[in-house]
């Protein structure tokens, strides 16, 4: 997955000064993010999550379902969450 926020694409764009350490990540190198972009897109294809998602389901037949398909666990003490519990 690829996301870029706008302001990176301008690295003329107003500066805020903050923790040293985090400006150093927020503004460093903002020169090279069109340039590399501009690489990306030219070698590579991109979609909507959306997009790709419903290509996956079709190319390794996966089913789309609803939440209310989901097995009803009853919240026990000293037990592991629904997202945490292995495939039974």
């Amino acid at each position: 997955m690829f996301y870029i926020h706008p302001w990176e694409f301008d690295p003329g764009h107003p500066r805020v000064e903050f923790e040293r350490k985090a400006m150093l990540t927020h503004y460093a190198r903002l020169k090279q993010t069109f340039p590399k972009t501009e690489k990306l897109l030219k070698h590579f294809t991109f979609d909507t999550v959306s997009n790709s998602v419903k290509n996956y389901e079709q190319q390794y037949g996966i089913r789309n379902f609803s939440i209310d398909e989901l097995p009803r666990v009853a919240p026990e003490a000293n037990s592991l969450s629904l997202a945490a519990r292995p495939y039974e």
